[in-house]
């Protein structure tokens, strides 16, 4: 199964056992800059942990719609030289995302060397919703 020319790969017409390989095809497919977005009827995000786990950090995970009944999310391949910034430096660039921070109890001062995805692994939160949260500043 291919994606479609706009690149949305529904996978609720795949059998289960075939939806990840499909994505992870398509997904590398992908050249630098470009997105896919998944079409599901449940949240994929055992998906993002397991690019995360499997490809590293080089995609954007960018929910369009979270439910009830439909999810989507737009998956962009990072270009290699868009590189994570810190939370220091994101902090420093916009200070309405250091409340995020503050609000996760993000220590963007002591942390502020790491990225978001580090030391949200570290402290064992959902880095998808503050990921999510500090896009939407993004677009206010």
């Amino acid at each position: 199964m291919n994606a479609t020319a706009e690149n949305i790969l529904n996978v609720t017409l795949l059998e289960p056992r075939q939806k990840h390989p499909t994505i992870f095809a398509e997904f590398d497919k992908l050249h630098e800059g470009e997105s896919l977005i998944l079409h599901n009827d449940h949240d994929p995000k055992p998906l993002y942990y397991q690019l995360i786990g499997e490809r590293g950090n080089i995609f954007i995970w960018e929910y369009q719609e979270q439910g009830p009944e439909w999810w989507k999310v737009k998956i962009s391949k990072r270009r290699m030289s868009d590189s994570d910034e810190t939370l220091g430096e994101i902090a420093a660039k916009d200070l309405r995302k250091a409340e995020v921070f503050k609000k996760y109890g993000l220590d963007f001062s002591c942390e502020g060397k790491k990225t978001v995805k580090e030391v949200c692994a570290e402290k064992g939160l959902d880095v998808t919703k503050i990921e999510q949260e500090l896009q939407q500043l993004d677009k206010a």
